[in-house]
Formats: C-alpha cells, structure tokens, sequence
C-alpha cells in the first residue's frame, strides 16, 4: 500500500517517524517502504495556507492508495475524551468571511460561493468513503478548520452555535478541498489534546494525545 502521511508538525508524527526509520529502509529524507508498504512523509507547516501549498506541489505525478492526514485537535463536544482518536468525516471552514457588527457571516452567506458547488456540500467538505478502511477502526466526528483557534468562551459560543461541530483544527479543510478536488482517497485522523474554551494549556493534554496519534499509526504500519 502506498501512503502518503500528512502532519502540520514533525512534534505530531515524530514517533511514526522514529519507528519507519528503525523497521523499514528508506529512500531519501521521507519516503520509507518494506514488502508491504511504501510511506511518504510530508510536514507542511502549520495552516491552511501552507497545508494547500505543500500538498498540491506534491501530489502532481504522484499516485497514492491513501492520503493520510495525522495531528492533533481542540474538541468543541465535552462529551470527548482527551486523548481519543476520531477520523473526521465532514469539514467546514470556521472563520472565511466578514463581521457584521456582532454577528459573522461566512462565505456562502455573503453569496460569495455556492454551498453546493464542488467539492462543497451543503458548505461541508465530507469524506466520501462509507466504511473505515483501516483494521483498526476509529469513531468518526465533524470538524471546522480555523486560522485562529477558539480561546474564548465567546468564541466557543459562537461557534458551536453556527456548525454544531465537534472538533476544530488549522489544517484538516485543506486536506478534505484538496483530495476531493483531485478524487484522491484520504482520511483526517485527530487526537484530542484539549477541550476548546478560555486558553488554559495547564489543562491540555498534549504529549498523551501525540502518543496514542504515533500508537495508532505505527500499528498500521506494524
């Protein structure tokens, strides 16, 4: 199988990383394979911007079983566990839009797109697949994807009230825009570091939700 693994940060797969290097040969500085599989690994940067960057120059002339997006995630839903593991089945875009005095619009309420137009659904990005291809299967959430992460109970408010959504990061729309765009089969996977309120990182729990991430990861490639 050949599996091109995307991560915002070396912190978030770096485990995986270490394991590829100690089991499989390797190819260069990120591609690593053996019998049964060939893994590419890609740091993109943290954000949207840099996400899309790195992903579309890599995939021209590529050909992937799987595009595999790894890293962490705020959760929205008090009902998650930190340090569980979800696969993301539907993005949304949390902050493309303008301020309407106290209220915000996004851009498929100012009219600037369609919410159906493609890869769009109903303004989601949803993963198309209908069974988890992996033997270990996750639970699935919903998610938006944010330039600024929410840090208020304001912000949480707002938007909990406007998606519904479960988790939140700063990468996973631009893996969903990009695959759907390029019919390319691919998965987002997020452990839940911290529970999006008022900043308080003594509360996270970062390092344990980076290592049941890597405990997933490297038992697919085990």
């Amino acid at each position: 199988m050949n599996i091109l693994i995307v991560a915002a940060t070396e912190l978030e797969i770096a485990p995986l990383v270490h394991h590829l290097k100690a089991n499989f040969k390797q190819l260069g500085t990120d591609i690593f394979f053996n019998d049964q599989h060939r893994v590419q690994v890609l740091v993109t940067g943290v954000g949207m911007v840099a996400t899309t960057y790195h992903l579309t120059a890599l995939l021209p002339g590529k050909s992937y079983d799987w595009v595999l997006q790894a890293g962490i995630a705020g959760a929205y839903d008090r009902r998650i566990r930190l340090g569980d593991l979800y696969w993301v089945r539907s993005e949304q875009i949390g902050d493309l839009g303008a301020e309407d005095h106290y209220n915000f619009l996004d851009h498929f309420e100012l009219g600037l797109q369609d919410p159906d137009e493609l890869p769009f659904r109903d303004t989601a990005l949803i993963n198309p697949i209908s069974e988890f291809p992996f033997e270990e299967a996750l639970p699935s959430a919903t998610a938006i994807t944010v330039n600024m992460v929410a840090g208020s109970d304001t912000t949480v408010e707002k938007r909990t009230k406007k998606y519904g959504c479960q988790l939140e990061s700063m990468e996973g729309a631009s893996l969903h825009y990009v695959c759907l765009q390029k019919n390319i089969p691919f998965l987002q996977i997020r452990a839940v570091s911290n529970y999006a309120e008022a900043r308080d990182k003594t509360q996270w729990q970062l390092m344990e939700s980076v290592a049941a991430l890597n405990r997933w990861l490297i038992r697919l490639f085990s």
